[in-house]
């Protein structure tokens, strides 16, 4: 069964009729979309961790359309993959099934562009 991944553009579209805009992460930057107190405790419990394996060399946050709260961390390293950016998003709290369709899409698309990207709310642009 062939399943059909949005682009950069479709997203950028979708983003725009949400009165969004679309972040696109940076190749050091991870996006980490904090759904609930559990994952809010994940991401301060292992940020250190990360921090002292990876590096930061800086961090942002701004509240989602939904009134949730989306962090993106900017590691030192510029040697980490696609994947290990994923497991690193998903060890720091992101929501599992963003992170779970972030790997599928990897999988299928190993040479395809990275979609890794979060919608923010022009209010907060």
């Amino acid at each position: 069964m062939a399943y059909k991944f949005n682009t950069l553009d479709q997203l950028r579209k979708i983003a725009h009729d949400l009165n969004c805009d679309l972040y696109v992460a940076g190749e050091r930057e991870l996006l980490v979309d904090l759904d609930t107190s559990e994952s809010f405790g994940h991401f301060d419990k292992f940020l250190p961790l990360v921090a002292e394996k990876f590096g930061l060399s800086r961090q942002d946050s701004w509240v989602s359309r939904n009134s949730k709260l989306h962090r993106v961390v900017e590691i030192a390293r510029d040697d980490v993959s696609r994947i290990e950016k994923i497991a690193l998003q998903l060890a720091l709290g992101s929501d599992p099934k963003r992170e779970i369709l972030a790997l599928f899409e990897a999988h299928m698309q190993p040479d395809g562009p990275d979609t890794n990207s979060l919608f923010k709310p022009r209010s907060n642009a």
